[in-house]
């Protein structure tokens, strides 16, 4: 992961990530760090996490992109 950052408006957070070589494995490699636990322990009741239906973290979908 890198480029990590972080977008406020309000009450609203969006998070944008790059991830490699997948956003799938990028986040399967930081699920398992106990760095993450802390993180995610840490912002419980500050931000709100959006799930999708079936519980997964709600992504957005790229739509366009410049270099």
């Amino acid at each position: 992961m890198r480029n990590f950052t972080g977008f406020r408006r309000g009450t609203d957070v969006v998070y944008y990530v790059e991830c490699h070589p997948t956003r799938d494995e990028a986040f399967r490699r930081i699920d398992a760090e106990e760095i993450n636990a802390r993180w995610t322990a840490y912002f419980d009741g500050i931000i709100e996490a959006r799930n999708d239906p079936t519980g997964r973290m709600f992504f957005l979908e790229e739509m366009s992109h410049v270099d």
